[in-house]
C-alpha cells in the first residue's frame, strides 16, 4: 500500500552575521517512505527554491521512489531559500 507525500513548511528564523541582523526563511520538505524501511533512517535530499532544474530533478526522484518497492530507505526532500535552512531545519527534525 503506497501512501501519498505529505508536505510540511516551517519557518526559521537565524542571524546574518554580516549584517548582524535577524533573518528568516521558510523551508517545504517532503517524506517519501521506503515499505521495507524500519522508519529509522533516511537520506536528505536538499535543493534551493531558486534552483529550478534541482526542483525538477528532485520531483523526478520523488516519482520514481514511489513507484519502487525494493527501496529500503526513506528519502527526504527539502526544498530551502535561506542561507541557513538546512542546519536549522535538522536542528528541528532532531529536536534540537
Amino acid at each position: 500500500m503506497k501512501e501519498g507525500l505529505d508536505p510540511v513548511q516551517m519557518l526559521t528564523l537565524y542571524v546574518d552575521p554580516v549584517l548582524d541582523q535577524m533573518g528568516r526563511s521558510s523551508s517545504t520538505y517532503v517524506v517519501a517512505r521506503a515499505l521495507r524501511s524500519s522508519q529509522t533512517t533516511a537520506a536528505v535530499v536538499h535543493v534551493h527554491a531558486d534552483a529550478a532544474p534541482s526542483l525538477a530533478l528532485a520531483a523526478a526522484l520523488l516519482h520514481m521512489y514511489q513507484r519502487c518497492e525494493s527501496m529500503s530507505k526513506n528519502i527526504i526532500v527539502l526544498v530551502s531559500e535561506g542561507p541557513d535552512a538546512l542546519d536549522a531545519w535538522l536542528a528541528a527534525y532532531h529536536g534540537l
